[in-house]
């Protein structure tokens, strides 16, 4: 049995996290701030039960953001804010707000991770408004993260590996951040239809024509999630993929052969060490999206083309209690 002060060194020898909270803006201040007040939001939206909504949602994420200033002391920045300086005095993140939130910070963390791979990051995805969002990708509510802070801060917690995807563009229209969930490629307006060739590893797969393609991990395969219900559509049922299960799923969203074929034209599986390469065929509307957020995403033209690959940089999440 181990004497009770090497068990003590060794606790000691653990290092208290550092912490930092990220916490969301309301779709209340978003939309004041690009209107440039609360009369001209208001009139934009035209029918008052849809700004009532967003005004009711912000005053309930305000009363959560003010319990835990008041609970917690630790530091707190707007996510802009949240630069290569900042992460590297950091080693825990807790994302304050809704999936679309959570992915979009940490989509940083995995771009900061990319250029320091020695360095250990870990994030927490906290849920500000649960009227307002699901949080399906989210690990507590507020009052969870109050209570569980303090263990938190002390390391006491086991972190998940979720596999994440990174892709190379080839031209000169920008470079997208690495995805949590997934990347579309696609048109921008409707109108157009999508068109990519794509291949793995040479070998041509999926259907050229659709509305667009989407490469998804597990935790852009969830129940109710854009991949999910493609999926019910060519295949008729529910396609099970883990956070952490090394592999990516692509897919071609409202393409007519998924129907003629049984889907079998639809969808492709990509596993580590493969390259999924896209050439686009779109018109000059073309994009390319990392888990819906435009401005970590890249133009995707006529004559582009994307290199895509499950990365082996994962995503250390907090493991839900």
């Amino acid at each position: 049995m181990m004497p009770m002060d090497s068990m003590v060194a060794m606790e000691r020898a653990v290092p208290a996290k550092r912490l930092l909270i990220v916490p969301s803006r309301s779709r209340y201040e978003i939309e004041i701030g690009k209107h440039g007040s609360e009369e001209a939001a208001r009139a934009w939206f035209g029918k008052t039960e849809v700004w009532e909504y967003i005004a009711s949602s912000h005053a309930a994420q305000k009363q959560n953001l003010t319990l835990l200033q008041q609970s917690l002391s630790h530091h707190s920045i707007d996510r802009s804010q949240l630069d290569e300086e900042i992460i590297s005095k950091h080693d825990l993140f807790a994302f304050v707000g809704g999936d679309n939130h959570f992915t979009y910070c940490s989509q940083v963390i995995l771009q900061y991770q990319r250029a320091h791979p020695r360095e250990q990051k870990d994030v927490i995805g906290v849920l500000l408004d649960p009227t307002k969002s699901l949080g399906a990708l989210l690990q507590c509510t507020m009052p969870e993260f109050i209570r569980q802070a303090s263990e938190l801060q002390r390391g006491g917690y086991t972190a998940e590996s979720w596999t994440t995807l990174e892709a190379r563009i080839s031209d000169g229209n920008g470079q997208p951040f690495p995805a949590v969930g997934e990347y579309f490629i696609g048109e921008r307006d409707r109108e157009e239809m999508s068109r990519n060739r794509a291949y793995v590893d040479g070998r041509p797969v999926l259907s050229e024509k659709g509305s667009g393609i989407l490469i998804v991990t597990g935790a852009g395969a969830g129940d109710g999630s854009w991949y999910d219900n493609v999926h019910y559509l060519a295949f008729r049922g529910p396609d099970a993929l883990g956070r952490e299960e090394r592999a990516a799923h692509a897919i071609v969203t409202e393409t007519k052969q998924s129907f003629l074929k049984g889907g079998e034209s639809a969808k492709v599986r990509l596993l580590p060490g493969q390259t999924f390469a896209v050439y686009s065929y779109n018109d000059d509307n073309g994009m390319f999206l990392p888990d819906a957020h435009r401005d970590h995403g890249a133009r995707f033209k006529i004559g582009s083309r994307a290199d895509i690959k499950v990365s082996d940089n994962y995503l250390r999440v907090v493991r839900k209690n």
